[in-house]
């Protein structure tokens, strides 16, 4: 016979689904107010023009479609380990995205980025393999793609990453802006800041090893750390959007589409049509 959940985890579950239908509002939002519009931008890209900043803007933005289509999926308090991976990886997302700015050459070095690693993760493969032949491991495309990019790859490393003295070895290279998470988050200051200490050890505990996070808790630990994550996730979504919203100027041609965010963030707390009405007036002056 299985005991009724007790009313703290009856809260804590209300509350992390409340939280749960303003991500899922939200989403709503941007695909009827932002997705056709990108969509529509992508189409227009001029092949023979390399435009970095924009590559950017569009890549994280469906990159953070893609993660809040998967947070989504994640609709009960069973999923709070995934829950806390996806909020941490937007969480951090959306600092690459507003620090490129803050960074010299920012744009640049976040596409190229992508080859160096790439091509590291490449490398170590293919060695491992030839240290290790009677496990008989395929690494012919790695091969190739190591062959065909090393020199390409090593001059742009070169270039955007140099060494700190003339003649000196390449240093280690764990992030395009070449800074620890906490000195990403300095840079940027309010909200990250907050965001960095609070919400995102909070939920550490369910991404990395260890059993400190899942051992001889109570029952409602769990849907609060999906509540946990489903806030971090609503600021960071949020912001993103902004930021896109900005870059793009679509609010030039969409008028109050930043209060029409805000409001999408707002209505899953309304009780009854009544409170939805005045919101919507209140916001978009109408009804």
């Amino acid at each position: 016979m299985t005991s009724s959940p007790s009313p703290a985890y009856i809260a804590a579950n209300e509350s992390a689904g409340q939280l749960f239908w303003v991500v899922k509002s939200i989403r709503k939002f941007d695909t009827l107010e932002l997705e056709s519009v990108l969509s529509s931008v992508v189409r227009l890209r001029r092949p023979d023009r390399a435009d970095y900043r924009e590559q950017c803007f569009l890549a994280t933005y469906y990159r953070t479609a893609g993660m809040i289509e998967s947070f989504l999926r994640l609709d009960g308090p069973e999923h709070f380990q995934a829950a806390a991976m996806l909020a941490r990886s937007l969480f951090e997302l959306a600092v690459d995205i507003k620090l490129a700015d803050k960074v010299q050459q920012g744009f640049l070095k976040m596409v190229f980025f992508v080859d160096v690693e790439k091509f590291h993760r490449a490398r170590q493969m293919v060695e491992f393999a030839r240290t290790n032949p009677d496990r008989r491991i395929d690494v012919s495309s790695q091969t190739e793609f190591v062959k065909k990019n090393a020199a390409r790859i090593h001059t742009n490393r070169q270039a955007l990453w140099p060494p700190q003295k003339t003649g000196g070895k390449l240093p280690p290279l764990r992030h395009w802006s070449e800074l620890h998470l906490s000195r990403r988050v300095e840079l940027l200051g309010e909200p990250f800041d907050a965001m960095y200490r609070f919400q995102y050890p909070r939920l550490s505990w369910y991404v990395h090893d260890g059993l400190t996070g899942v051992v001889n808790l109570p029952a409602e630990t769990f849907p609060n750390v999906c509540g946990y994550a489903a806030s971090l996730v609503i600021t960071c979504y949020t912001l993103i959007l902004e930021t896109v919203i900005r870059e793009f100027k679509i609010d030039c041609a969409v008028e109050k589409i930043h209060k029409a965010l805000k409001l999408a963030t707002l209505l899953p707390f309304s009780k009854d049509p009544e409170q939805e009405d005045a919101l919507i007036r209140e916001l978009l002056g109408t009804s």
